[in-house]
């Protein structure tokens, strides 16, 4: 059990104090340990990986539904959500959580490219060869 291993205060004496980090779950509408991102800020692949298109790319998703603005970006907080619910829905985010737990295993040591742009393989080829990858 991880939280038997917290040592806030180093009451052990061996040098070294720390203790889990709890963060809150959008998918299970609770607290429970992080397991993902630096700071374990996020509780599962799925989470941090709406967390990086929310902060990283600044689309919505079922976990972050508005759009990444600032309070200054007026013309930002006035934008039309457009004709989706989401800019990265939620059977595509799922995807990509499932992707990302599986890549470790099937790929280590290789360069994936993957596309997210709707456009089907196009955009592979061209962002592999500036990348000077074979596909």
């Amino acid at each position: 059990d991880l939280l038997a291993h917290e040592d806030i205060d180093d009451k052990d004496g061996d040098g070294i104090s720390g203790k889990a980090n709890r963060a809150y779950s959008p998918e299970i509408n609770a607290t429970i340990i992080g397991r993902f991102t630096w700071k374990a800020s996020a509780t599962s692949v799925k989470h941090q990986s709406a967390n990086a298109a929310h902060n990283d790319m600044g689309l919505s998703n079922p976990i972050h539904p508005k759009h990444n603005c600032t309070d200054k970006q007026a013309e930002c907080l006035k934008a039309d959500e457009g004709v989706y619910e989401f800019d990265l829905p939620d059977k595509r985010l799922s995807a990509i959580a499932y992707y990302l737990k599986k890549m470790p295993r099937k790929f280590k040591g290789k360069l994936i490219v993957v596309n997210l742009s709707g456009r089907g393989d196009k955009d592979v080829e061209v962002v592999a060869k500036a990348m000077e990858v074979k596909t």
